[in-house]
Formats: structure tokens, C-alpha cells, sequence
């Protein structure tokens, strides 16, 4: 499969499917979480011309995507040595350790429609960055479109994104 087929169908596609339940609220968010935290710096990459599995890329291709994809309001968390990291509290902590670092707070939006609240999506509650599920999700689907129209409009530089195919679960048997 391509990488735009690849976007599509897993990071638009299965994502939502498991961790979205029928309600329009997060039935998963744990595993959304430590997904999506992985799967930014996947975007990333196809920001940049290095090959996919280069070694060392994983804070730049991280910073990269959250920089030229996902809203301004979370620029101010994606600078090295800030308390509120995200490429550190986010995608290190939970790809490494499966849990957030200490400065980061996961939350979904129930909690908000429990405690009569909203709009608390990266707010700093209890010296931590909050993260609502949902308000992430969309935020990151929206930044995979963005790749999705650079790949249609062949505004990326890297022919990988172009040339590359993903092999995925049952493209490999014969």
C-alpha cells in the first residue's frame, strides 16, 4: 500500500475504529494515545528527505510534524527543554514506557462531561499538560490530511512518500 493509502487506512481509518466508540467518545484512549504519539513522528518523515528508517530522527521528524501540521497552540510545547514537552512528556514517555512523563496529564472528553467542563485540551490543570483524547485525535487527523493533500499536490520534496509502499498485515501472503 502507499503511504497515502497507509495514512488513510490506518492512521485515519483503524485508529478511530479502536478507539472511538459509538457515542463519539474515546472507548480506548490509552492505546489512542500511545499511537498517536508514535504515529506524529511518522508524519513527520514524510516532511523530510531522509530514509525512513534512519537512525536519530525521531525528535526533529516529532518536532517537525507538530511545528508545520497540528495548530499553533501547540507550538508551545514542542520546544526542547520546556516543562510541558511533548516530544519528552508525549511520544518518548509513552513509546519507551507506555506511560505519560510527569508533566503530562491524559484525559477524555467524559471526565470534561462529567466535571460540567470543556475546552481543557492542552490547559496546564494540577502542574500538568492536559491532553483530551478526542480534541488530540481530531487535531492529528486533521495534521494527516495536511499530508495527504501535500502528497496529492506533490508538494513534498521526497520521492519516498511517492515511491515507497508500506507492506501491512495480508499484503505478504501469497
Amino acid at each position: 500500500m502507499t503511504v497515502k493509502e497507509f495514512i488513510e487506512g490506518v492512521f485515519l481509518g483503524e485508529l478511530e475504529q479502536m478507539t472511538i466508540g459509538p457515542d463519539g467518545l474515546a472507548s480506548h484512549p490509552y492505546v489512542g494515545f500511545s499511537m498517536i504519539a508514535a504515529y506524529i513522528e511518522v508524519l513527520g518523515a514524510c516532511l523530510d528527505n531522509e530514509d525512513w528508517s534512519k537512525q536519530g530522527l525521531s525528535e526533529s521528524r516529532f518536532r517537525a510534524a507538530i511545528t508545520e501540521l497540528f495548530p499553533v497552540k501547540y507550538h508551545q510545547y514542542n520546544q526542547k527543554g520546556n516543562q510541558f514537552d511533548l516530544y519528552v512528556g508525549l511520544r518518548c514517555s509513552l513509546v519507551h514506557a507506555l506511560q505519560p512523563g510527569a508533566s503530562i496529564g491524559l484525559s477524555e472528553r467524559k471526565h470534561e462531561i462529567k466535571a460540567n467542563t470543556s475546552n481543557k485540551h492542552l490547559t496546564i490543570q494540577n502542574n500538568e499538560l492536559l491532553l483530551v483524547y478526542e480534541d488530540l485525535l481530531n487535531d492529528f487527523k486533521d495534521a494527516c490530511q495536511k499530508v495527504i493533500t501535500m502528497i496529492d499536490d506533490k508538494e513534498l520534496s521526497g520521492s519516498k512518500v511517492y515511491n515507497h509502499k508500506i507492506s501491512v498485515p495480508g499484503d505478504t501472503i501469497n
